[in-house]
C-alpha cells in the first residue's frame, strides 16, 4: 500500500518582483493527509525565483522549522 502525500495549502504573505527576480514570503500549511484528522503544521518560507527564457525558475527555498497548530494556539 502506498502512503498518501500530505495535504499542502500555501498562502502568499508578501510578493516582490523586480526585473527578472521575484521573492515570495509564504505560509505553508501541511496536514498529514487531505481530510484526515491530525495536527497541521505551519512553516514560514521564502522562495526566490528568476525569470528565464522558458519561464520562472526557483533559485532558493528557505523554510522555518514546522510549528504545529496546537503550539500556535498556545502562543496566542
Amino acid at each position: 500500500m502506498d502512503a498518501e502525500p500530505p495535504h499542502l495549502h500555501i498562502e502568499v504573505i508578501s510578493r516582490i518582483v523586480c526585473d527578472k527576480l521575484a521573492v515570495h514570503v509564504v505560509e505553508e500549511h501541511i496536514a498529514p493527509v487531505a481530510g484526515a484528522a491530525g495536527t497541521t503544521s505551519l512553516v514560514l518560507a521564502t522562495n526566490i525565483y528568476r525569470h528565464e527564457e522558458d519561464g520562472w525558475r526557483m533559485l532558493e527555498h528557505h523554510a522555518s522549522l514546522p510549528r504545529t497548530s496546537q503550539r500556535l494556539h498556545t502562543l496566542q
